[in-house]
């Protein structure tokens, strides 16, 4: 029930404050903050965030019981989201992915 009432707007926000402007010294940049507010649009429009607190519980179900998964591949790869969230280790940003080709 606890991933079910998560608030994945907050939830990907601490994320992106642990991962990008915490080592940044407080600094994001603007194309990282963009596409999470992008996303987390796309997201919402396809009525998609069920599908986002359910990778919250499974990347949070491995992680408890040190279970290993890969780097990332296919499309997923594309979701700057799905990073910030564990699903992959793959910066969509960095490498110019277009969000587009995971919601086909």
């Amino acid at each position: 029930q606890h991933y079910k009432d998560i608030d994945v707007e907050e939830y990907v926000r601490i994320l992106f404050v642990d991962k990008v402007l915490k080592p940044a010294g407080g600094f994001g940049h603007v194309e990282h903050v963009d596409r999470v507010e992008e996303e987390l649009a796309l997201y919402k429009a396809r009525n998609l965030y069920p599908i986002l607190q359910l990778m919250i519980y499974i990347i949070d179900t491995m992680r408890k019981n040190d279970l290993v998964w890969g780097i990332g591949r296919g499309s997923c790869v594309s979701s700057y989201l799905l990073y910030l969230i564990g699903v992959h280790k793959v910066d969509s940003v960095k490498y110019s992915l277009n969000i587009q080709e995971f919601l086909k």
